[in-house]
């Protein structure tokens, strides 16, 4: 096992831990409409109801994607993968949950931002 190998596993640790640690407030509200953090569109931040429930559901794409990031990883750590197919193996979830979190978010911010019928 050489040094890379060993910096992509902690650097991807940070990350996983970054993506879980910044859902949690977004999961449970905490995060009114802002220009700096949370699922922001010009949707979501003129309208609270489409920010909380849009970025819920961002906040839970975030939790899922650190979790499974850090769980690739410490597998691709233990089973030996050198780099490059290290670094592209944990990068393949973190880029899955930021395509479907990205998704979600836009689905809920539309349909909650709808006048109701």
């Amino acid at each position: 096992m050489e040094n890379g190998e060993f910096f992509i596993f902690v650097m991807y640790l940070g990350v996983s831990g970054l993506f879980a640690g910044l859902g949690v407030p977004l999961v449970l509200g905490m995060v009114p409409p802002n220009m700096l953090y949370g699922f922001r569109t010009p949707r979501t931040l003129n309208n609270p109801s489409a920010w909380y429930p849009a970025n819920r559901v961002t906040g839970l794409w975030m939790i899922a994607t650190g979790l499974v990031t850090a769980a690739v990883d410490v597998y691709v750590y233990m089973a030996g993968i050198q780099l490059p197919a290290a670094a592209w193996s944990v990068l393949a979830p973190v880029m899955t949950g930021i395509l479907a979190m990205v998704i979600h978010g836009v689905i809920v911010a539309r349909r909650t931002d709808q006048p109701a019928t």
